[in-house]
């Protein structure tokens, strides 16, 4: 018995090797997307300060410390930003997870029917997990390291729980120990990435799924405490979404979709994540994703089936908990659809990333599996599981090989994105980078070109990178360009719009550009502000993204006088980043 018990232990170990080996193309990758905005100190500064890289950080509402000193570690380490540091320690922590994952299966395993096949069974589900082309393609991209540390607070605290969770019965200075060592990673696991708040929801799956206290109790609950329980969750939830939108976490006058449309579309993006993480046998990376539809209404066939399929989850988890029978089953669906509670509900997220499932994707293979390994078992062929699961996993390597030759160079991501999403207006505006950088401007031109004439709804950012390619080539801007650039003014994708004019105010400080009468264009961009604004369809905030770089592009073209006066005027408006922006610069 032992030596089956270490047998699956040191195939484990052998996967894991070879799949390093298949993975090691990915680490010799770029940087891409939010690797820039997050590193940037470390990329940018000789001498970066690093308790304010760690503490100071905006990529989401608590800042992420955790994460970011794990950054600033491979920056000490080395002296500068070194990528293959960035990638290989995220395979190392990959490999980690996949280890925690693995043992916190056979302890799972240990407290169901199952248990005479926990090691079989939890080795099949972490290599799933582990070798998955989804997930393996989460490690290359270097900042999501946030999800990755995030799952491995959440992990290690499941494990010590289920180690622990006997003390809890043993008197109050071990329930004190334990449920000290679970807050601390929690609060870890909260400051790797925010969707570490849910660690105390997995662990109420556990408890309801595979022990009996928790769930013995609620089915004793009557009925007139049901009701002032779900009165007293309801004030509590009401609250805590009345504390997050007051804090403005709720707030999508920065997005191109509403609420509304958000929740129409992610039951449809979470059933594609589902059926993407059964089938992912495309060389999709899934990297540039804002060509994704969006759902405007609920009364559509595809969101409706999409709501109806994840109801019958639900009500499968519920039923099975309560009745006793496969509730360690449920577990994974339950598993997966709280690990999606934070991302994929009613904040104003992107709409699409497949990183979302590095975490829940675990509550999937193991639903798959082992409804797989009970349906072989009854019809007599539990044989066949283990040869059946070696085809899906060496399927699941080789596309895992193929995804991370495509991570391995940038024109190779590039080219990935924009024949999986040809209407991405930023694998496009990415690809347009590229022929510019290798100084084939025409070809950068025409690809522009054919971005602003596909999505006439959302070209802003491709009209300012337009306007970039002029200016960097030493172009004259022709007339019916800066028609064009009017035209398509947009206060949408406030960060990217941000850096595409700041890329323009950079080059134009740079070359003289002198084809280009910047004066008309930021004319034009300050009449769209203060007629917006006159009609209050935006606030001076929502458009503070578009005025600084107004003031900006002025003071580089000796407009100071006009400058002044439009700080004036937002300061007037009671703009908080203007009256500061002026108080720094002007006031005497």
């Amino acid at each position: 018995m032992i030596f089956t018990h270490y047998k699956y232990h040191l195939l484990l170990f052998v996967c894991l090797f070879i799949a390093v080996l298949a993975l090691w193309n990915g680490t010799n990758g770029p940087l891409v997307l939010d690797d820039f905005y997050n590193l940037a100190p470390l990329l940018n500064e000789e001498n970066p300060d690093y308790s304010n890289i760690i503490l100071s950080n905006e990529s989401g509402p608590l800042g992420r410390s955790v994460s970011m000193a794990t950054f600033v570690i491979n920056h000490w380490i080395r002296g500068s930003v070194s990528v293959f540091d960035l990638k290989l320690t995220n395979l190392f922590l990959h490999l980690t997870n996949a280890l925690l994952v693995y043992l916190l299966l056979i302890f799972l395993l240990n407290e169901c029917r199952l248990r005479n096949q926990r090691h079989l069974l939890a080795l099949v589900i972490t290599l799933c997990w582990a070798l998955s082309p989804v997930n393996s393609s989460v490690l290359f991209y270097a900042v999501q390291r946030m999800a990755m540390l995030s799952t491995f607070f959440i992990l290690i605290g499941c494990l010590i729980y289920l180690y622990m969770r006997p003390l809890l019965f043993r008197g109050p200075q071990k329930i004190i120990f334990a449920c000290s060592l679970l807050f601390i990673c929690w609060v870890l696991a909260t400051l790797s990435k925010e969707n570490g708040i849910l660690f105390p929801a997995f662990i109420i799956s556990i408890e309801l799924c595979f022990f009996n206290g928790l769930r013995l109790w609620i089915k004793s609950v009557t009925k007139n405490k049901i009701i002032v329980y779900a009165c007293v969750l309801f004030v509590f939830f009401s609250l805590m979404i009345g504390l997050v939108s007051h804090k403005g976490y709720l707030d999508y006058s920065n997005t191109d979709f509403d609420l509304a449309t958000r929740l129409f579309t992610q039951p449809v993006v979470i059933i594609d994540y589902i059926y993407g993480l059964f089938m992912p046998f495309n060389m999709d990376i899934s990297l540039y994703t804002d060509d994704v539809s969006v759902q405007t209404t609920f009364w559509n066939l595809k969101t409706i089936a999409s709501g109806l399929v994840l109801f019958f989850m639900l009500f499968i988890c519920a039923y099975s908990i309560l009745g006793n029978k496969y509730r360690y089953l449920s577990f994974g669906l339950l598993f997966f659809l709280i690990g999606h509670l934070i991302e994929s509900t009613i904040f104003p997220l992107e709409i699409y990333f497949n990183h979302r499932n590095y975490l829940p994707s675990i509550g999937i293979y193991y639903f798959l599996c082992l409804f797989l390994y009970q349906c072989f078992y009854r019809i007599g062929m539990s044989r066949l599981f283990i040869p059946v699961f070696g085809i899906y996993l060496s399927l699941f390597m080789f596309f895992s090989y193929e995804k991370s030759k495509v991570w391995s160079s940038e024109e190779k991501i590039i080219a990935n994105a924009v024949y999986y999403h040809p209407l991405s207006v930023r694998a496009n505006m990415t690809m347009v980078e590229l022929l510019r950088s290798e100084g084939k401007i025409d070809q950068a031109l025409e690809i522009n070109n054919q971005i602003i004439e596909l999505k006439s709804d959302d070209v802003f950012r491709s009209v300012i990178q337009r306007l970039y390619l002029y200016c960097w080539a030493g172009l004259t801007l022709p007339k019916h360009e800066y028609t064009r650039f009017s035209k398509n003014i947009d206060r949408s994708h406030g960060r990217e719009t941000a850096n595409a004019l700041q890329n323009l105010l950079d080059i134009s400080k740079i070359n003289n550009c002198d084809g280009i009468n910047f004066i008309e264009i930021v004319r034009d961009l300050s009449g769209w502000i203060d007629e917006k604004i006159q009609l209050n369809f935006y606030t001076s905030e929502q458009l503070w993204h578009l005025e600084y770089y107004v003031i900006e592009f002025m003071l580089a073209f000796d407009q100071k006088e006009f400058a002044v006066q439009r700080l004036k005027r937002f300061a007037e408006l009671g703009n908080i980043a203007a009256i500061q922006y002026y108080e720094d610069n002007f006031k005497q």
